[in-house]
């Protein structure tokens, strides 16, 4: 009675397994056919297909979103540099910056890119050669190589052709045109007298 009993119970188990198997391919064969799956929702479904297609970043869909996030990272990039002074560093990076505002490089490049109209280089070299003309204002007998080196330029080629690419002119001239300034107003006073 025992075997009988145990043949039985094997036979239930081998019943039992060829109808989970013929459910399981049942299932498999609708979702190859039909492309899609009873078990999971549409957008759970989306995502396997993405990830399928070894596309797994999602794609927005509003171009406006994309770029107020661009705005954003632009933004907390602009504050960073100019609170924390991160243009006087000569040798700072984008990984440098991109760790500061909490930002992959590429997405704080491609919104630096978007706003200012430039690359990362020219970007720190705006707020190094605004830093030079204002201690320039102060001082404007300071040596050239001094104020390269002080506004966090590692060189004074670089910093000559940046000062000429962000102003228009060379150090020598806004200097120059400085000193001319100085001199105006003295002259309209002895005018007066």
């Amino acid at each position: 009675i025992l075997s009988a009993g145990q043949a039985l119970m094997d036979s239930v188990w081998l019943w039992l397994c060829c109808a989970l198997s013929l459910a399981l391919f049942f299932v498999l064969y609708i979702r190859d056919y039909f492309a899609t799956t009873v078990f999971v929702s549409f957008a759970m479904e989306k995502k396997i297909r993405m990830i399928g297609r070894r596309d797994i970043r999602p794609r927005l869909e509003d171009p406006s979103c994309e770029k107020s996030k661009l705005s954003i990272v632009y933004e907390r990039a602009v504050n960073a540099v100019e609170s924390k002074r991160l243009y006087l560093e000569p040798k700072y990076s984008l990984a440098a910056l991109s760790k500061e505002v909490f930002c992959n490089k590429t997405f704080l490049s491609r919104s630096i890119n978007a706003f200012s109209g430039k690359g990362f280089c020219y970007f720190m070299n705006a707020f190094r050669i605004r830093y030079a003309m204002e201690l320039l204002q102060k001082d404007h007998k300071i040596l050239m190589k001094e104020l390269a080196y002080m506004s966090g330029f590692s060189n004074v080629v670089t910093f000559n052709m940046s000062f000429k690419a962000v102003t228009g002119s060379t150090p020598t001239e806004y200097v120059d045109s400085l000193r001319a300034e100085l001199l105006r107003p003295s002259r309209k006073v002895e005018q007066v007298r």
